[in-house]
């Protein structure tokens, strides 16, 4: 049968009477019988798509491309196809062939950049959005904002700042470029432009409600009955809320009600919006943490120490701890010495080496020495691309604690501080911030709590090998008497004194974690004890 369109009815009908494998048969009798008809393998990949087969219609497609390579919807498809797969590197290399085919393509440009940045290829990512402005893209203020997102991903903030202007400028309703450099002045402490950004979303789109939790975020509240919290009650109200927002809004009307020391019905806020976070988490394992800990405990030995070769002796800087311990506070004292950058959470270890799940550390001990010398190197590149100068960068990331006997092994003479705070303050400040679905103990206290437990005693096996490379800092010391607690540090790092640490909110340091707002305020005692 070749008439297409009895061929089509006929699939049609056999599909109708729930006779998928004879209409799967019979579209592949007509391709091979004329393998080189381009209608034909369009047919058999839209019959793929109906009935859920991606696996093959990426096949056909990619058949259907060497047949005809000047085919642009086929790229299109195959492309979408790969990212449905959870392929998204493959849906680049699509992406690039089809640039080449067709370099005039503005569209093609537009989403290879998108696929690139997902890979984490951020300069190439910039280029192609660079190209697809070049070629007149409808969506220029989509290509510049996002452009200013990778920018900023990239520590070239004023070139993020301009992109966002020019995405402005192409489109001054452009809501995600608001937004996104709302999040820029924020990051950087300006509270009255993120905040002026942040309400021109609202105005253009009353309904985008992370807008609305951002602003009560960066506020300070007296009146329980202030508008803008009658404004959350009321959206909260509805029926038809989507769950991430009823989460952060509900996070953000906690914040606002505990500013007021309306402890209870904040405590019910936080309450609410950790259950809607459990929807979109995965549920907290603790015998899977126990595991994990028992065996980076059991792989990280003192004899895998001696038996390890490093990697590089650069004087590194890494600060870690449970997550609202701290860290953020710590990381902006020292990065106003001169020595320091503070780096933020750079996530480089974690994004290679993963939560509990991942098959860490057994994955990374497979591969033996060579493995470790391209994970360390490629630490060692990161930091020299995102952070060009001679100044130490400090890695901030929390959960780096997990990896420290690896680090060590790597790097013999990187420094490790680690921040210590009361167990019931660090629980509560955890269960109090909307965090990111990796940290799944975070929306329930007896969770955190389990945690911390399996935090401390990994940090007691890393004092038992390699004490000398590392420091315990106790928050409540710091936040009460910093001068000798930064004193400790900066003899442990073996720099001199830098009274600019004492000044530290000053700094026009970038701050990419909740605790934006925070570290921004005078040094203050205000949270120790928070939890009675």
């Amino acid at each position: 049968m070749t008439d297409h369109a009895a061929l089509i009815a006929e699939t049609r009908k056999l599909l109708g009477e729930r006779r998928a494998a004879d209409a799967e048969r019979l579209l592949l009798q007509a391709v091979a019988q004329n393998n080189r008809e381009p209608s034909l393998l369009e047919l058999l990949a839209e019959f793929y798509t109906e009935i859920g087969r991606p696996l093959e219609v990426a096949k056909v497609l990619s058949r259907l491309i060497e047949l005809d390579p000047k085919h642009p919807d086929a790229y299109f498809r195959l492309a979408a196809t790969f990212d449905q797969l959870g392929r998204p590197g493959e849906a680049v290399v699509v992406y690039t062939r089809l640039c080449r085919e067709h370099p005039e393509l503005a569209l093609a440009h537009f989403n290879r950049a998108h696929y690139l940045r997902r890979i984490g290829h951020l300069h190439d990512a910039l280029e192609s959005y660079r190209r697809a402005v070049e070629l007149g893209i409808d969506d220029a203020a989509e290509a510049w904002s996002n452009s200013g997102v990778i920018l900023g991903e990239l520590e070239r903030h004023e070139e993020a700042r301009t992109a966002f202007a020019s995405a402005l400028a192409a489109d001054p309703s452009w809501v995600p470029a608001h937004y996104n450099l709302g999040i820029l002045h924020e990051e950087f402490g300006e509270r009255d432009a993120a905040l002026r950004c942040f309400e021109r979303v609202l105005e253009i789109d009353p309904d985008y409600h992370d807008a609305l939790a951002h602003i009560v975020q960066a506020t300070r509240f007296t009146d329980a009955d202030h508008p803008l919290l009658e404004r959350i009650r009321k959206v909260l109200g509805s029926d038809d809320l989507a769950p991430t927002d009823r989460e952060a809004l509900a996070f953000a009307l906690g914040k606002a009600l505990d500013d007021c020391g309306h402890y209870d019905e904040a405590f019910e806020q936080f309450r609410a919006a950790n259950g809607s976070a459990r929807v979109r988490a995965k549920a907290y394992d603790r015998a899977l943490v126990e595991r994990d800990q028992a065996a980076i405990i059991e792989t990280f030995s003192a004899q895998w120490l001696a038996n390890t070769a490093p990697v590089s002796m650069r004087p590194l800087v890494f600060l870690c701890g449970m997550f609202r311990s701290g860290t953020t506070l710590l990381e902006q004292m020292l990065g106003s010495h001169a020595a320091f950058r503070p780096g933020g959470e750079i996530r480089y270890f974690n994004a290679r080496l993963g939560d509990e799940s991942s098959g860490f550390p057994a994955v990374i001990t497979a591969g033996g020495q060579d493995a470790l010398r391209e994970l360390g190197l490629g630490y060692l590149a990161h930091l020299d691309a995102r952070f060009p100068g001679n100044a130490c960068v400090i890695n901030k990331r929390p959960d780096n604690f997990r990896y420290l006997g690896l680090l060590h092994g790597m790097f013999p003479e990187a420094r490790f501080i680690v921040m210590q705070r009361d167990a019931a303050d660090t629980c509560l400040s955890i269960y109090t911030q909307q965090l990111g679905e990796g940290l799944r103990y975070a929306t329930d206290l007896a969770d955190a709590a389990h945690y911390l437990d399996a935090f401390r005693a990994l940090i007691t096996h890393w004092q038992s090998l390699f004490a000398d490379a590392m420091l315990e800092v106790q928050y409540e010391r710091l936040v009460r008497d910093p001068e000798p607690e930064l004193r400790r540090v900066c003899e442990f790092l073996g720099v001199p004194w830098d009274d600019a640490m004492l000044t530290f909110a000053d700094t026009k340091a970038r701050v990419r974690t909740a605790s934006v707002w925070q570290v921004r305020r005078p040094l203050h005692a205000d949270s120790v004890g928070r939890a009675r």
